[in-house]
């Protein structure tokens, strides 16, 4: 529970402080969207990469493959729904 608990802290100040330097640098709303993107992700790419690591690589392209269907699936439903 730990680790989950710090993936996905720092997945959220890796995004907040991109958007935060991309802000002040000048970068586009689309090159902050990309990199907000990547921040958002990097809970499901250090699981991956952790669990390769480990051996269990099963498990790293489960999650992999997992994240890659669930997002485009269920995101835009929850979008409009907002």
């Amino acid at each position: 529970m730990a680790g989950l608990a710090i993936t996905l802290a720092a997945s959220e100040l890796l995004a907040r402080g991109l958007t935060r330097l991309g802000t002040k640098v000048g970068f586009s709303e689309g090159l902050l969207g990309l990199l907000a993107g990547l921040g958002a992700d990097s809970p499901e790419l250090s699981s991956a990469v952790i669990a390769i690591a480990a051996g269990a690589g099963s498990v790293g392209v489960g999650v992999v493959v997992g994240s890659n269907l669930w997002s485009p699936a269920f995101s835009p439903r929850l979008r409009l729904g907002s």
